[in-house]
Parts: structure tokens; sequence; C-alpha cells
């Protein structure tokens, strides 16, 4: 079946919630089983809960290089490895306590590149890795100077890996913006001016969805011809 990820397992960190757990919602439909990787329990059980027998969770630190080794020794042979998970930390050089191991920069690319060094003894060569940036590696921002260097980053890293790790895949996913627990740190009213505002400014009128992000990730997992691409789903907004 075309798009079809049937008797395959598919890795999401940072797959509790929002676009990782949009992207486990998909790779299920597509016949895929699914290992969630959390920072807690509770929210490992909800993930796992509401995914179904398809899904397994796993406990992780993926700022600690010993909780990524028992991680990987807890897997078999895994097929795809997408990684959603954005460590926090300072976003910019001026901030008054400012340490490159505290912030997002060193977090995000630390992270992520040390899941798929310990992840890669277990990946199929037939498989697949996928990063997850964002529209600041196109359009930056000097509030947020050190998530645009570790976007930038990554998207780069994506190019050289997928030389190095070959014939392993490796892409990357740029988000704009989507409805996900990501803004829920702002109240209601202030999320939905928000949307209201980047959608007037994005040609489809309209924000994206956790699911579109799915449907981004499986069409990169089951595309055997795709390699060292960055593919923006935002709905057009930076060409605007």
């Amino acid at each position: 079946m075309k798009g079809s990820l049937k008797g395959q397992k598919v890795v999401i960190v940072g797959g509790t919630s929002g676009m990782g757990y949009g992207a486990a919602q998909e790779v299920i439909k597509h016949g895929a089983e699914v290992v969630v990787v959390g920072t807690t329990i509770e929210k490992i059980n909800i993930a796992v809960s509401a995914l179904g027998e398809k899904s397994q969770g796993l406990l992780a630190n993926i700022l600690e290089e010993s909780s990524l080794k028992s991680l990987a020794d807890q897997l078999d042979t895994i097929d795809h490895v997408f990684i959603t998970a954005s460590p926090g930390g300072t976003n910019r050089l001026t901030d008054q306590e400012f340490d490159i191991k505290k912030s997002y920069l060193y977090g995000k690319v630390w992270s992520s590149l040390m899941t798929v060094k310990m992840l890669l003894p277990k990946l199929s060569k037939s498989g697949s890795v996928i990063f997850l940036t964002g529209g600041f590696a196109l359009k930056p921002d000097g509030n947020a100077t050190l998530v645009t260097g570790a976007y930038t980053a990554l998207e780069g890293l994506t190019r050289a890996l997928a030389l190095e790790l070959a014939p392993i895949r490796v892409n990357t996913i740029r988000p704009g913006m989507i409805d996900s627990p990501l803004w829920n740190f702002m109240d209601e009213d202030q999320r939905e001016e928000l949307f209201k505002t980047e959608a007037k400014k994005n040609p489809l009128g309209k924000i994206g969805t956790i699911t579109d992000i799915g449907h981004a990730a499986v069409f990169l997992m089951t595309n055997p011809y795709i390699n060292g691409e960055t593919l923006d789903i935002s709905g057009g907004r930076n060409l605007a």
C-alpha cells in the first residue's frame, strides 16, 4: 500500500504531546508501531492510553547522554526516528546569565545529534531520521537569536548527515504557526488573538495543525528517494 508503514517501528522523541503526538497518531494510522519518548511517566501514560495498543512509551532525558544510552538499550531494531523535543533555555546572547550549555542552541542541537548517535546502531539501513526546526531559520528574530541559530544549524546538519549516514535518509520538517500545546503559556484569549493575526498573514488564511505535521512526517518516512531536504509546512507563510 502506498504510504504504508506496516510492520515498521517509529520512535518519536517528544511524542507525548504537540507535533510529536500528531505524528504518532498518523504513523499508527499508516500501520506502524510507535514508541513515544517523554520526560514524565504521567505524560507518557496519558499519550499511550490515547494512542492505543500499537504504542509504547519510554522515559528519557535527552539532555543526558546516560539517559539516551538507556533509551537505546531498551530498543530493538527501529525504522524511523523523529525528534521533535526542544529543550528550553536562554534565547539571546545578551541575556544577563548567558551560559551556552543552558541555552536553547545547545539543548536543541546537542540533544538532537546525540539522540541520533545513540539510536544509530538500532536504526534500519532503509530507515530515516527527521529533525524539527521552525520559521526563524528563514526569518531571524533578534529576540530569539539562539533559537534561530539552532534551527539554521540543524537544517545544515541535515544536508551533511544525509551524506554521512547514507543509505539512512535524513530530513527536516520546518513548521510554520501550528495550533499546539507549545502556546499554552498564553491564556486562551491571547492564543486566539495570535492565531487570528497569523492566519491573516498566511496565504491560505489559516494556521496549521499537529495533523499537518504528522502527514509530513509520514511522507518523509515512506518516500525512499527524499534525502537531505527541509520540508516547509507553513501554508506559504514564509513567502508572505
